[in-house]
């Protein structure tokens, strides 16, 4: 909630031309370096990026900031090329919707607000092969919310979608929840949450079920949704309340969920539908900001959990991970809404975000590389421009393709940027 309100708040500050770097498809890029590549048609924020099964990236519920609506036509990155493409331009515009790619290579963005609704109904499939969107099945019920904390899409393990909670058009939380049912095209009602919600992690377990856990509220409480019958049920609650949380299926089947609460992680234990607390070695938080609201979580190849700065062992506890990182004053010097991406080296690589003081903050173009092997961090290649809230997309090359995003240096106004850039690991 944090971060959507000050997002909110430096979107209202002033309206800022957007910029972007030229053109340019990296080629021969040096190892630990950022490269312009093309720039997208319009500035990009707020978005959402889905790697297609061609290998292109497709940009879809942005909004060029500055309280502007949303972007007709989504975007679509080759990079064969290094260059973007307009495609075909969506029949409701829409902001803070969900995106899934289906089975068939579709993608269904579904919800959001957009035309003259703060929660819409209706939803649309992209067509990677065409390049175009048609209409397909309304949502009994409009969903949005701000900046992601809204409905989750979880695809389940039949090739449908779970899409639950969020917020009404009145911003109300929503407990319902419905299934889009690829081979019909349509939505149905499935059976409520007991706790309504929105911004909740949604995991799919390997049995099948799906785990919702905390959300707008500051709920504590937790669910499963199990397919075969069409219901959620309660099940273990955590120990406090989580908005805004991070849910990390483990290799062994757990989920790790971790931010925002003074407990930093627990743990759920599908076998018991309990909890147990994962945050041994780790000094209590004063404040849910201390506790990295808006972190990331990334499952390393080791079957670990690395949670921007913080590494899980393999015995349960906790180790520091920040070594060769300066202490934090607050979580904002490190790295309020940057990104994490496991690269194929199994190295993470965290950019850009805001750092400095709440009172004073900024975008970097820094970015650092954690080597799990070695428990430590180094730094890497700059990127070309301070950014937050980009997308980030690791490329079946290897690349990471870095998008859009906010360049804020506090007190002038944001820019909203169009550039994008290449990591080459």
């Amino acid at each position: 909630m944090i971060h959507w309100r000050l997002s909110r708040a430096v979107t209202l500050a002033a309206a800022a031309a957007a910029v972007g770097l030229a053109a340019a498809p990296a080629t021969a890029a040096a190892s630990g370096t950022f490269t312009a590549t093309g720039r997208m048609h319009a500035a990009h924020t707020q978005g959402k990026a889905t790697l297609l099964q061609n290998g292109q990236v497709l940009i879809t519920g942005a909004n060029s900031g500055g309280g502007a609506p949303a972007l007709p036509s989504p975007e679509v990155y080759n990079p064969a090329a290094g260059t973007w493409a307009v495609t075909g331009q969506m029949n409701t515009p829409r902001i803070d919707a969900t995106a899934t790619l289906l089975p068939d290579g579709q993608v269904l963005v579904a919800g959001g607000s957009g035309g003259n609704s703060n929660a819409l109904k209706s939803a649309e499939l992209y067509n990677p092969a065409a390049g175009t969107w048609s209409v397909t099945g309304s949502m009994h019920q409009g969903r949005s919310g701000l900046n992601g904390a809204g409905a989750s899409a979880t695809l389940l393990s039949d090739g449908q979608v779970l899409i639950a909670g969020g917020e009404d058009a009145n911003f109300n939380l929503l407990s319902s929840a419905e299934l889009y049912n690829p081979a019909t095209g349509k939505f149905t009602p499935t059976g409520s949450m007991s706790a309504a919600r929105a911004g909740h992690s949604a995991t799919l377990l390997t049995n099948g079920q799906v785990l919702v856990a905390g959300g707008t509220g500051a709920t504590a409480a937790a669910e499963l949704y199990t397919p075969a019958i069409g219901k959620f049920t309660p099940t273990g609650s955590m120990s406090a309340p989580r908005g805004g949380n991070v849910g990390t299926l483990l290799p062994d089947g757990d989920v790790l969920v971790t931010q925002g609460a003074p407990a930093f992680a627990e743990r759920y234990h599908p076998a018991t539908g309990r909890w147990s607390n994962a945050s041994t070695g780790l000094a209590a938080c004063i404040s849910t900001m201390e506790c990295r609201m808006f972190s990331t979580a990334t499952l390393l190849p080791t079957g670990n959990v690395l949670v921007a700065g913080w590494y899980r062992s393999a015995n349960g506890r906790w180790s520091n991970a920040s070594t060769g990182l300066a202490a934090c004053i607050s979580t904002m010097e490190c790295r309020m809404f940057s990104t994490a991406t496991l690269l194929p080296t199994g190295n993470v690589l965290v950019a850009g975000g805001l750092v400095g003081l709440v009172s004073n903050p900024q975008t970097t173009p820094s970015a650092i590389l954690y080597h799990p092997d070695t428990n430590t961090w180094t730094s890497t290649g700059n990127m070309t421009t301070g950014r937050e809230n980009q997308t980030a997309t690791l490329l079946p090359g290897g690349q990471v393709l870095m998008a859009g995003g906010t360049l804020f240096d506090h007190p002038h106004a944001p820019v909203f940027l169009a550039s994008a850039e290449l990591y080459t690991p």
